[in-house]
């Protein structure tokens, strides 16, 4: 059940949080306690005692499509709202691109050694491995990993990790 006050679930701004302070003894408040289920519609008598003015004008104009089920957390950056560490990644690029203000020129014709571009390609390979022996003890599978990254302490079939 999502809670009211600690959990993200409103659609106003750059903020999906509730921004009423949290009134005594309402701490464990869920969205399913301001919905009346018989009729489908939200308690509005209730959102107007305890919630301010912005809160409750975002709230009493949400639908309802099925209120049957129960409340459920989803990933907002995808369009299924499951989270997948490829919405993760997109989400983390388009962040970043729209950030110009935080760009610095950078002077492409750096004289870089083969020993510093072996060091940053050999943290990648051993990061990217970690992650996908994490994912797989996660999800008691295994899974393909990419050309050229092996398991920690396995071999990559030339005998080098």
């Amino acid at each position: 059940m999502i809670n009211v006050w600690n959990q993200p679930w409103l659609k106003h701004g750059s903020n999906s949080h509730v921004t009423t302070p949290t009134p005594s003894g309402l701490e464990n408040h869920t969205v399913a306690s301001l919905i009346h289920h018989e009729n489908s519609s939200w308690r509005l008598d209730l959102l107007r005692q305890i919630l301010n003015t912005t809160d409750f004008l975002a709230i009493q104009f949400i639908p309802f499509l099925n209120v049957a089920s129960n409340d459920n957390l989803i990933w907002s950056f995808s369009n299924n709202g499951v989270y997948s560490v490829c919405t993760a990644y997109h989400n983390l690029m388009e962040s970043m691109l729209q950030n110009e203000h935080l760009k610095v020129e950078a002077n492409w014709h750096l004289k870089v050694s083969f020993r510093d571009v072996f060091l940053v390609q050999k943290a990648l390979i051993l990061w990217c491995s970690a992650s996908w022996n994490h994912l797989s003890r996660i999800n008691n599978r295994s899974f393909a990993r990419p050309y050229g990254v092996s398991g920690i302490g396995e071999t990559n079939g030339y005998g080098r990790t």
